[in-house]
């Protein structure tokens, strides 16, 4: 076995026993703890084409991702866009359309 080819599959077996090694430990709640703060979903997302405002057309946007979505390759797709700081556009396509 070719040297580039162990050290890949040792650097993503560490990188997965860390990862599920953190999350059982609970590492989440030291990170929530030390900012200070939980990161809440907004009530009211801009998902719907009359809350869509801004520089960006997002109408014809929203025709591309979802000729993009339905490609066979695809099986689902999520974007999210802030413009000046503000949620401007909140979509999902594909296997997870609302």
């Amino acid at each position: 076995m070719s040297r580039v080819l162990q050290l890949s599959i040792g650097l993503a077996v560490l990188a997965s026993v860390s990862w599920y090694g953190l999350t059982a430990l609970g590492v989440e709640q030291n990170v929530t703890a030390a900012f200070g703060q939980t990161f809440k979903a907004a009530d009211d997302l801009p998902d719907t084409p009359d809350e869509w405002r801004g520089n960006i057309d997002y109408a014809s946007l929203d025709r591309q991702l979802a000729e993009m979505s339905a490609r066979p390759e695809m099986a689902g797709l999520a974007v999210a866009i802030v413009e000046q700081g503000e949620l401007r556009f909140v979509r999902t396509y594909g296997v997870t359309d609302h």
